[in-house]
């Protein structure tokens, strides 16, 4: 099958293409910037551009992944630029061309507060979200299942780094809390007019420290952190036929719990006391470091329960793995461990 690919070099893109190309498929990947490879057909064109901002292609099928992922209120005229309107202009684009076969990558968070059960259909009628990236990808979602093309909407979870290893080639999302909480580390250190910990801990192999921070969230919600390579072999299995008006919410059949999550960060990073809590605290520490993922805490309560039939086929995402994922961020993202660098790095256009 001859595919355009949106959002090719993105977290989820960067892992599926090589898939498409191992199936046989001609993928042709729109970028912003000029590209080669001997491989993928890349094409220079912006989905928020009418066409595309492209010359006709001939290809069978269109797989759209561009996505701008941002939860600040700020962005919110970006957010409905780049996921809506870049949607429709997907869509109209697909219709102009006759090209019947249209793979939509949403969310799991595209189902708002009031949703408690998101099951693999087309959503209800939705007005209450925690913020706009949620309601720029529930329109977007909408307007595809509206479109009269062949669809299939992939909804997957929090996308974090490879299963064997913790690859990731970036560090946005899931990433931020765990850098936030070594910038605040850092903070703590500051304030006891300590040298940071790394300067001593190859040559005196300190005990973990034990600096107190709270998250602001319940212990026992889940969070659906889900391994990018399941997400992109789930999605690639799935460009058939056998897919045309369904849905699919690419999640572990079981994700961890948050308390889970701390536990596993604590340990990576050498930090204990690291823990979520229900209660909210004076602490200067608490409060800095809530004040860098305030946009996530709407994440961290009331979880809607999430129905999916190909969760099974995700491997476990236990302590080793959640381990894994943050060792890998911490030898490969030591540059960004800033409150400037979590300003900078709040959004990612795939």
């Amino acid at each position: 099958m001859k595919i355009l690919c949106t959002g090719a070099t993105g977290m989820l893109g960067q892992e599926l293409m090589p898939l498409l190309l191992k199936a046989g498929h001609e993928v042709h990947a729109l970028s912003r910037k000029s590209r080669k490879s001997s491989r993928v057909h890349y094409v220079k064109g912006d989905v928020t551009k009418p066409s595309l901002g492209i010359e006709h292609i001939e290809v069978d099928a269109v797989l759209h992944m561009a996505a701008l992922t941002s939860l600040r209120e700020r962005n919110k005229e970006e957010l409905f630029i780049q996921n809506y309107l870049g949607t429709q202009n997907v869509v109209h684009y697909c219709q102009e061309h006759g090209i019947k076969r249209l793979f939509y990558v949403s969310t799991v968070y595209v189902c708002g507060t009031a949703v408690k059960v998101l099951k693999e259909e087309r959503l209800p009628s939705i007005t209450g979200f925690r913020n706009r990236y949620e309601e720029s990808k529930y329109r977007a979602e909408n307007y595809v299942c509206n479109s009269g093309l062949d669809y299939t909407v992939f909804r997957p979870g929090i996308l974090v780094g490879r299963y064997s290893d913790g690859r990731s080639k970036f560090f946005e999302g899931f990433y931020r809390p765990v850098r936030a909480l070594v910038t605040a580390h850092h903070f703590a250190e500051q304030r006891l007019k300590l040298p940071k910990r790394e300067v001593l801990e190859s040559k005196l192999h300190l005990p973990a420290l034990h600096i107190p921070v709270r998250l602001y969230g319940d212990p026992d919600s889940v969070l659906a952190l889900t391994p990018v390579d399941f997400a992109a072999a789930t999605i690639a299995k799935l460009l058939d036929d056998s897919s045309i008006g369904k849905t699919y919410n690419i999640v572990p059949a079981k994700p961890p719990l948050l308390h889970e999550v701390t536990d596993s960060i604590g340990e990576v990073l050498g930090i204990k006391g690291y823990h979520p809590s229900l209660e909210r605290t004076h602490s200067p520490l608490d409060i800095f470091y809530n004040r860098l993922v305030r946009d996530f805490h709407p994440y961290l309560h009331d979880h809607p329960v999430i129905e999916t039939s190909v969760g099974h086929d995700c491997p476990k995402i236990d302590k080793s793995y959640l381990m894994r994922i943050v060792a890998y961020w911490r030898t490969h993202d030591i540059a960004q461990e800033s409150s400037e660098g979590l300003a900078e790095g709040e959004k990612e256009v795939y």
